[in-house]
């Protein structure tokens, strides 16, 4: 590794390099917008920050370009406060299908539908854009029950009242209308689909509408999820034929593991066939038992419960399949009981994330089975995943000669630019943020990376972020781009003027930057963690005094330096609690001191242990937020250390010198 001092001038030349042709490019191009429309567009941006829509609009109104008119207008047609008309948003919608948000006007569109609107243009709108809302449910049938199809009608009423949460009124109005077009089991299937989503209050509403026997069932459920007393009782009254229904036993599951009866809520997964019915519902009771018994030592126990997981695609498949094999391997000891679960799990994955874990747990068990051509396979596909923790760690088990640097991001075309900069979005992007709506340009470019699936247009969505001097939009659409294998080693990867920062090894501190705030100097979580390196307020103020700064709490978000100097200082007293131990202190600083300390102590300090060893000690963190953050940080510090070698460096879990 380089020394810091080094590893820092590095790392800020060569992402200085990597952005003089992005700057430049931006540079060359024009102002996007006049200094007249500038002025006015700015008026009309902050008129909607003050929620004064006529402003707004009449600023908007008087600048010669359009596009930025357009976006005033979406943002005014999303609002309960505009007065927008149900045809005004809805010619919005067809005439702007690129845009983002598109439900969400929907649903407004729906609550503005009037008397007014001819029946023809409801059904027709309808026929393309199926309802949304419960307003928009009833305007739609009251449509078609004019027309006089009434086999139609009863078929689109049947079926919208199976699965459409209402409100108390619109409930109401529905089964005035419409009670005599529904039988006893559209009945039954509202009342089931109401249970397994959770909404407690219409269940209980919908529950005087079924059979006796339903009606008892669903009071046993009901007080199974809410916690309330007299459950025996309940389920007592449940009639023989209903006593095994699948949504009583995961109610009951449910209510056993909250009471920590985690023994008698593992003997109700003993039928799989139940667990059909909302099997990721299912999951998610499986693996907090799962993990509880591993962590009491049960670990025959848990690996059943993981094994029989039941899914069969998506990130629950995926943590299923890849927890039983890690517990086959490292605790049961039997390789090839654990191999077929990472490669099911390789195989029905697509992310890189999840790719390189797959096989990189493939080649252990082919490595610890006496596979060691067949584990040279999969490490080497799993450290194809360069930016990946488990690729960076699969790096590691290959001669130094073949372990993957990181990819250089691609250099689009002249032609490539011109048609990309030419683009509507991009041109909306580049106003907008021209006048200053931040939050409007973090929605587009959101809603363009989801909708990009090519390496060109994704480095160049990141320069144009970068451009704009938005580098926590450049992760983002860095976040979405890892998503299709696209690694954007430069744009997605920002480096900060780290004066200020406590901590001379600045590649820690950009990866642990990039993980909690994406470089967003304002994020608030719900938590009300602030600023880049997301302080908490009260750990703030006690470094603050140890630091002798002047503490105020807005300084954390409007003053990026301020947040700099407290976090870094945070972070280094962790680094020195634990040794330099990147693993304990990362875990700090997400779930607090008390509990890194307490995981070493559970599941052993992992200081003294195997490189083997350290990553079971990861894996054993048993809040999933926790585990995941730790993986995640170290990934990024590992290429913020390629980036400023030049070369690939060594993801290393080892203590971190002179931090």
């Amino acid at each position: 590794m380089l020394p810091t001092s080094i590893a820092t001038a590095a790392l800020l030349l060569v992402l200085t390099f990597i952005a003089s042709d992005r700057i430049a490019r931006a540079d060359a191009l024009p102002a996007a917008l006049t200094e007249d429309d500038a002025a006015e567009y700015e008026l009309a941006f902050r008129a909607l920050d003050r929620g004064r829509w006529e402003a707004a609009l009449r600023h908007a109104g008087r600048a010669e370009e359009d596009l930025p008119r357009q976006a005033v207008i979406w943002l005014c047609h999303q609002s309960l406060d505009c007065p927008s008309s149900f045809g005004e948003i809805t010619r919005f919608v067809e005439t702007h299908p690129a845009w983002p948000r598109l439900d969400r006007l929907r649903r407004r569109a729906e609550e503005a539908l009037g008397h007014a609107v001819p029946d023809a243009r409801i059904l027709d709108w309808f026929a393309a854009y199926p309802p949304l809302t419960s307003v928009g449910t009833i305007h739609y049938l009251r449509a078609l029950e004019r027309t006089g199809d009434r086999p139609r009608l009863r078929r689109e009423a049947r079926a919208i009242w199976r699965t459409t949460l209402m409100g108390y009124s619109d409930e109401h109005e529905f089964r005035q209308r419409y009670r005599d077009l529904l039988s006893d089991q559209d009945e039954i299937d509202r009342l089931e689909w109401l249970l397994w989503e959770g909404h407690v209050e219409s269940a209980t509403r919908q529950a005087r509408r079924v059979p006796r026997a339903y009606r008892d069932l669903a009071e046993a459920r009901i007080l199974l999820r809410t916690m309330r007393g007299g459950v025996d009782a309940a389920i007592a009254r449940v009639v023989p034929d209903l006593a095994d229904h699948p949504g009583l036993v995961y109610e009951r599951l449910r209510w056993r593991r909250k009471k920590g009866r985690d023994e008698e809520a593992g003997n109700l997964l003993r039928w799989p066939e139940m667990q059909t019915v909302r099997p990721d519902l299912w999951w998610q009771e499986r693996a907090i038992l799962a993990r509880r018994a591993f962590s009491d030592g049960e670990i025959s126990r848990a690996y059943r419960l993981a094994a029989d997981h039941g899914t069969n695609d998506g990130a629950d498949f995926a943590e299923a399949e890849w927890f039983a094999g890690w517990v086959a391997l490292r605790f049961l000891r039997d390789p090839e009981m654990a191999f077929p679960h990472f490669r099911r799990m390789f195989e029905r994955v697509s992310y890189p994330v999840s790719l390189s874990r797959a096989a990189y747990w493939a080649g252990r068990a082919a490595e610890n089975g006496g596979k060691p051509e067949v584990a040279h396979q999969w490490y080497a596909e799993a450290a194809k995943h360069s930016s990946s923790f488990y690729g960076q760690i699969a790096a590691l088990k290959l001669p130094a000669g073949e372990r993957p640097g990181l990819p250089v991001e691609p250099n689009p075309t002249a032609t490539q630019v011109q048609a990309f900069e030419s683009g509507q979005m991009v041109k909306l992007i580049r106003m907008l943020q021209q006048v200053g709506a931040e939050d409007t340009v973090r929605v587009f470019i959101d809603h363009m990376s989801e909708n990009l699936n090519d390496p060109i247009n994704f480095t160049l969505l990141a320069g144009l972020a970068r451009d704009i001097g938005r580098n926590d939009l450049a992760v983002r659409v860095s976040r979405e781009a890892i998503k299709d294998g696209v690694i954007l080693s430069g744009t997605g990867y920002p480096a900060l003027d780290m004066d200020g920062s406590q901590i001379a090894d600045t590649t820690i501190v950009h990866g642990l930057i990039r993980q909690e705030s994406g470089f967003d100097i304002d994020a608030e979580s719900h938590a009300g963690a602030r600023g880049l390196m997301q302080l908490m307020p009260a750990t703030a103020r006690v470094v603050a005094r140890r630091e002798n700064l002047r503490y105020e709490r807005d300084k954390l978000t409007a003053e990026p330096q301020f947040n700099l100097h407290l976090g870094t200082a945070y972070l280094k007293s962790l680094l020195e609690r634990f040794d330099g131990y990147l693993p304990l202190a990362l875990a700090a600083y997400n779930a607090g001191p008390n509990r890194a300390r307490r995981w070493a102590e559970e599941f052993g300090d992992p200081r003294g242990m195997t490189l083997e060893d350290q990553i079971d000690w990861i894996e054993s963190i048993p809040y999933p937020e926790t585990r995941n953050y730790v993986q995640r940080v170290m990934e990024g510090i590992t290429v913020y250390r390629q980036r400023a070698a030049g070369r690939h460096v060594a993801l290393r879990l080892t203590s971190a010198a002179g931090y």
